[in-house]
């Protein structure tokens, strides 16, 4: 394993812009390369989408 998989073992990690691009790409490869203990996402509304319909948004992406 990498360093930074090593670093995110059995961590807990606080992410704030999950839903967009580059954040999808970020929690998609802490999911994927480490074995992080729990992922927090804080999700707002946006344009008057609700915080639960963004992250099943998000979760039916292939």
């Amino acid at each position: 394993m990498s360093n930074i998989s090593d670093f995110y073992r059995d961590k807990v990690v606080f992410v704030t812009g999950g839903t967009g691009f580059i954040g999808k790409i970020v929690v998609e490869k802490l999911l994927r390369t480490s074995e992080v203990k729990q992922i927090i996402l804080l999700v707002r509304e946006k344009k008057n989408t609700l915080p639960e319909q963004r992250i099943k948004d998000i979760c039916a992406c292939p």
